[in-house]
């Protein structure tokens, strides 16, 4: 935030202190993909969204200008979630307004109608008459008249001839309103091919398609990994992952499957309480559709069966995949024992070295007595991971039978 921004806002409401507007420089670089959840716009969005669907006007301007205008939108907390198509629509939705020295641009006081964004010149911002702070090319201002009818709390007047673009809240919301719409309904064509919705009423998945939130993840990114908590449930809506597992503790995780696109993952973790049994990393570009614990749990009772089915395949995947490393380790143990090295039991190798022997066969005899102890005990590893392997199959045996 700028030192003008701080101590500014030019289209608050009253009581609030939050900062609006971006730092009045240069435009910000594009975000990083979006973790968190989708931002809403705001209460008036939602509560007109039943209104017949109005045309938004489109106005005219060159290849220059809409490149100066997605410039300064790509950094901009309200426009940044926005797909090509809606930031198309929002560009065009953009007015121009020119301005001539000393000209007010908005009163203090008056209701709030515009976002401007200054392609050329520059502003003062005015709080009770006293200027406190300016704004230059790139700059941009009254976001809050996009979400609010209230009251500008600041006045803005040109300081020398600037070139404007305006966006009014009505175009805003009804293209908000439109994203909104067309998102819904791609989401829900989308979870309702997938075997895990097809019994939900249109109402429980319309629940779920408002609840769940698209992240993107770029290859060899990591969604989790094994022994994380447990807080989301992932379907996977393009591209693939990778999931790999380390069974027995010290072990090398091991890729154990690859999901594509309609797969789910993630939810043995959230529905028995224990950290993540495996690491899932994105195979290439990705994107998911995510539901947090709380929304997991709330909605997706109805499809508890079958992810109740789900999880009993994992489980007795995971039984299997034991029981081929128990035999593994098995063969591995016999033929160490079959081996040069099957004398190697619990006693350390025990060697007399003449006194008058030579450095060389001393160095030597110390080297075999450490090649003997690293046999030993890379034997005695064996056996223990032999024998957790074996306690960790037939605990998941156990829990499948319960």
């Amino acid at each position: 935030m700028s030192e003008e921004d701080a101590s500014y806002n030019s289209d608050l409401p009253p009581s609030s202190s939050e900062d609006e507007g971006d730092d009045g420089g240069a435009a910000a670089a594009p975000p990083p993909p979006m973790r968190g959840r989708r931002q809403g716009v705001s209460a008036e969005i939602s509560q007109s969204s039943q209104e017949e669907p109005k045309a938004i006007a489109s106005h005219a301007k060159s290849a220059e200008d809409s490149q100066f205008l997605l410039s300064s939108m790509t950094g901009n907390s309200l426009f940044s979630h926005l797909s090509t198509g809606s930031m198309n629509s929002v560009i065009g939705a953009f007015f121009l307004v020119e301005k001539a020295d000393g000209e007010v641009v908005m009163q203090q006081g008056s209701d709030g109608d515009n976002f401007y964004v200054i392609q050329e010149g520059s502003v003062k911002i005015l709080v009770n008459g006293n200027q406190v702070a300016t704004k230059a090319a790139g700059g941009s201002f009254g976001e809050l008249a996009l979400m609010y009818n209230a009251p500008r709390t600041a006045t803005v007047v040109c300081d020398g001839r600037a070139k404007l673009w305006a966006l009014d809240r009505t175009s805003f919301q009804a293209i908000m309103r439109s994203t909104e719409s067309s998102r819904n309904s791609t989401v829900a064509d989308f979870l309702c091919q997938m075997d895990l919705f097809k019994s939900l009423s249109k109402e429980e998945l319309a629940k779920i398609v408002d609840a769940v939130q698209q992240r993107d993840y770029k290859d060899g990114e990591y969604m989790f990994r094994q022994g994380d908590a447990g807080e989301d449930f992932f379907i996977i809506s393009q591209g693939n992952v990778t999931v790999t597992k380390s069974q027995t503790p010290g072990a090398a995780a091991v890729p154990v499957a690859q999901l594509g696109a309609g797969k789910f993952f993630g939810e043995l973790a959230l529905s028995m309480n224990q950290p993540r049994a495996a690491s899932v990393f994105a195979n290439g570009d990705c994107s998911c559709f995510t539901l947090d614990r709380g929304s997991f749990e709330r909605l997706l009772g109805p499809v508890s069966e079958v992810l109740g089915r789900e999880k009993t395949l994992y489980l007795q995947q995971d039984i299997r995949s034991l029981k081929d490393q128990v035999r593994i380790l098995e063969a591995e143990l016999a033929a160490a024992k079959a081996s040069s090295i099957q004398s190697i039991m619990e006693e350390p190798l025990s060697l007399d070295v003449p006194a008058d022997s030579s450095e060389a066969l001393k160095k030597s005899i110390e080297v075999m007595k450490g090649s003997y102890a690293d046999a030993q005990q890379q034997l005695k590893l064996l056996v223990e991971r032999l024998n957790a392997t074996k306690e960790k199959c037939k605990s998941m045996t156990a829990k499948l039978s319960s």
